[in-house]
């Protein structure tokens, strides 16, 4: 045996350069939530051992080419590390919470059952207690989040599969409805 200076470094094929390529574009869509430091590690860990040269195909090909995935957003992360805290221990937690397209806010109070990510934006489900209904609020929407004193039963016949069951994305409605779209060549195109 001798001493080394470095290791060789890990080969990998065009696929999988594609692949490290998309995985350190999906880390930056973690950012302000709890994730995105541990997923910024595990990527930076497996890549330590690439050759350089491949370290600088990663970075020519990253610049020719942007990866976009709709609806992502900034998370507060002590607001996410709040309300993942009060779902784990079964607590309650009440916030400030701005409804979709209003500039007030309303204080809301719900038993947080589950965080859930649903087209890269993440929200907690929970039972409102005010409405007697489970409801979904954007966690970025959320401010000043507090984890109440006490704990909750959560509901044994609660499964978020079999909430959003036939849900458009995170949304319900109470029955439902046949819709018809019409849309021009153009459109059908890009909804394929």
């Amino acid at each position: 045996t001798r001493p080394v200076d470095q290791f060789p470094g890990l080969a990998v094929s065009e696929a999988e350069l594609f692949a490290l390529l998309i995985a350190q574009k999906a880390v930056i869509h973690y950012k302000g939530t709890r994730f995105h430091n541990p997923l910024r590690t595990a990527f930076e860990t497996l890549t330590s051992d690439l050759d350089p040269k491949v370290l600088v195909h990663i970075t020519h090909l990253g610049e020719a080419m942007d990866i976009r995935i709709a609806g992502s957003e900034e998370q507060d992360e002590e607001s996410f590390q709040i309300a993942t805290r009060a779902v784990q221990q079964h607590r309650p937690l009440k916030f400030q919470y701005r409804k979709h397209a209003t500039k007030g806010v309303e204080h809301r109070h719900i038993h947080p059952y589950q965080l859930v990510c649903a087209n890269n934006r993440w929200y907690v489900l929970g039972h409102d207690l005010k409405r007697k209904a489970i409801r979904a609020f954007v966690l970025a929407r959320i401010k000043d989040p507090e984890i109440l004193p006490g704990t909750f039963e959560h509901p044994k016949d609660f499964k978020v599969q079999d909430y959003l069951k036939g849900s458009f994305g995170i949304f319900k409605g109470g029955d439902d409805l046949e819709v018809v779209i019409d849309l021009d060549l153009w459109a059908s195109d890009v909804m394929r």
